[in-house]
């Protein structure tokens, strides 16, 4: 049998989490099962000019997050070659949801043998314009997450965590943190470890002279290395992902949920888009809304080292169950067969 041999065209190299989690880790997994991945993720003219000539050595071209015109026309001649084109989405296809973009990406969606999305409010966009479209969760390499063990005897000063691009979320860690973590800070001394502050300023200055809160602000980190992002979250005791209810997030697929359920941290999140798929409320984590029910929950977990424990082992287990990359890549792979 002809090994079946699949092009990806990355919107960035692995230190951009969508690619690395979307492209290369499952990329990685296809090759387990005898498949003959390329991945390409310089986007300037004279690499899409190489990419075309790649299209000739592969059966399958994904478009990860790529609709500028030049990937339109890129599957485009995809399609007049015989080959068969994947679109996939994990993200709003434009902040700006500027026409230009929008009509990109809804071409190349009625132009693709099929789309592949990350959740459910973008699979009822994608459903609109291509009718084989394919929910396909952001997972994870378990292998890559390595939790410290934990007892439920811990004791000291607990940790509270966000892990991301403090530059992209800043508005949305100081309108909704903030004060929950003053009111928090009040009673229990706490440690708020930010992964990824980008040496914005505004989040520093946001959360500095909060008494009780002691600042623990990583500004940089190797995201491409698996270990070092594995370690900057092992001392963490409950995971923060805190998303304003606005257009753009409403398309989000809750992988920072899922990085700290695999550390087997439990979860305290908005109740915003994807991550009411992923989090199972009061089992290994909770979805909150208002500062109150901020407040409420975290200081339940502060308080219970035991729930923090069972709730973190849950959410492992779930992740293993139900997000684990290898699942996702054998799904990504009966979807292209099938095509």
């Amino acid at each position: 049998m002809k090994q079946l041999k699949v092009l990806f065209s990355l919107c960035g190299d692995c230190s951009k989490a969508s690619s690395r989690v979307r492209g290369f880790w499952i990329a990685e997994e296809l090759e387990q099962s005898d498949v003959r991945c390329s991945l390409r993720w310089k986007n300037d003219r004279w690499d899409l000019l190489l990419f075309a000539k790649e299209i000739l050595r592969n059966d399958v071209i994904v478009f990860q997050k790529n609709y500028s015109r030049y990937h339109r026309w890129l599957m485009q001649l995809a399609n007049v070659l015989g080959k068969h084109t994947f679109l996939d989405l994990d993200d709003s296809p434009s902040k700006t949801r500027s026409k230009r973009t929008l009509k990109n990406v809804e071409a190349m969606m009625r132009m693709a043998d099929g789309v592949f999305v990350g959740s459910r409010n973008l699979l009822d966009y994608a459903t609109r314009h291509q009718p084989k479209s394919y929910l396909i969760p952001s997972s994870i390499k378990l292998n890559n997450y390595r939790p410290l063990k934990k007892t439920s005897q811990a004791t000291g000063e607990v940790c509270l965590g966000w892990i991301g691009n403090g530059r992209h979320y800043k508005t949305d860690l100081i309108a909704i943190l903030r004060e929950p973590l003053r009111a928090v800070a009040e009673q229990n001394p706490i440690r708020f470890k930010l992964i990824g502050a980008c040496r914005e300023k505004e989040l520093y200055a946001a959360f500095e002279g909060i008494q009780g809160l002691k600042l623990d602000f990583a500004n940089e980190i190797d995201w491409a290395n698996s270990s070092e992002v594995s370690q900057s979250l092992q001392d963490i005791d409950i995971g923060l992902y805190p998303l304003l209810s606005n257009e753009f997030n409403r398309y989000k697929c809750g992988f920072k949920a899922l990085e700290y359920m695999a550390m087997q941290i439990p979860v305290v999140s908005s109740d915003v888009a994807g991550n009411r798929d992923i989090i199972q409320h009061g089992v290994d984590g909770f979805l909150v809304n208002t500062k109150e029910e901020w407040v409420s929950v975290l200081k339940q977990l502060i308080d219970d080292a035991d729930r923090r424990l069972r709730m973190g082992k849950a959410g492992r287990e779930r992740v293993k169950e139900s997000y684990n990359i290898e699942k996702t890549a054998a799904l990504i792979k009966s979807i292209i067969l099938k095509s």
